[in-house]
């Protein structure tokens, strides 16, 4: 960090790189071995400008790389605790959490998994007594002819066949082409904006490459493997995944694609309740 704020308190002035000179002290906490390279010629008394330049950049490489050196600026290499709640909020942990109501949140880990285990053994147990009493009915309990086995078989309930006369008729469109017609229809691929909002000469992704990482990230196979599956470019995906690919973006997407959801008369229909509306996340039904 010394060495940065040496270059930035130099070339931040409006000074240039012949009036550079590296202060005596700090030359003393460079490497004997690389301050040769740093000289044109041996006898200089000097640090070239240009070649101390790149030297600090070529260390800052480095420890940016390894988690070393951080920039609050940057997506990829944020320091953890820029995105991490003060000590005062940690402090009233508890409280907040019985104000939400989510109490199980400050207990332990340790303390959480015993509490689950125990559960779950219970759980287990009240189960199993239950099938071999006959109490549950959804099990089939067959005894064996030698007596010493018991065979079983799970009971379904009868199903009333689907009537997919309505569905025969729709075509089968693939997943990708839905994605690009929905983006077109509700102007979703505006909503992917660059996070430099300067000095960029790529204002707007391509919607192909955006489709393709969306779906990418969805189906959980990467952009790499995405791109040896279509005809892609590796460097055209990996430059948009790192460019416009992020929680913001992601965010007012889905606030779109939610919107365009909820316009629609079909919506409606799906009001089983007076009072409540239902809504299905991953297969979790979360009441509002």
């Amino acid at each position: 960090m010394a060495l940065i704020d040496l270059m930035k308190m130099h070339y931040g002035s409006g000074k240039g790189p012949s009036t550079f000179k590296l202060p005596q002290d700090i030359e003393d906490t460079l490497s004997k071995t690389q301050l040769p390279y740093l000289k044109k010629d041996s006898d200089d008394a000097q640090v070239d400008p240009h070649l101390f330049e790149f030297f600090v950049y070529h260390k800052m490489y480095r420890r940016l790389d390894k988690g070393l050196l951080c920039c609050n600026e940057s997506v990829s290499y944020c320091d953890i605790d820029h995105d991490l709640i003060s000590d005062a909020l940690v402090d009233d942990v508890e409280k907040i959490a019985n104000e939400f109501g989510y109490p199980k949140i400050p207990i332990y880990c340790d303390e959480r998994l015993d509490a689950a285990l125990m559960t779950l053994d219970s759980t287990w147990n009240r189960t199993t007594k239950r099938i071999s009493d006959g109490e549950n009915l959804a099990f089939n309990i067959k005894e064996m002819k030698t007596g010493e086995q018991q065979d079983w078989s799970l009971g379904y309930d009868s199903l009333d066949k689907l009537d997919d006369a309505f569905f025969r008729t729709l075509s089968q469109v693939e997943i990708p082409s839905i994605m690009m017609y929905i983006g077109d229809h509700i102007g979703m691929w505006r909503s992917f904006t660059h996070m430099k909002t300067r000095y960029n000469k790529k204002k707007t992704p391509i919607v192909l490459a955006i489709n393709a990482c969306i779906l990418s990230d969805a189906f959980g196979i990467g952009i790499e493997k995405m791109a040896e599956m279509s005809d892609l470019n590796y460097n055209l995906m990996r430059s948009t995944h790192e460019d416009f690919m992020r929680i913001e973006t992601l965010c007012a997407a889905n606030d779109m694609v939610g919107n365009l959801i909820h316009s629609l008369p079909i919506f409606k229909l799906w009001n089983i309740m007076d009072d409540k509306m239902l809504a299905d996340a991953d297969g979790l039904k979360i009441s509002n």
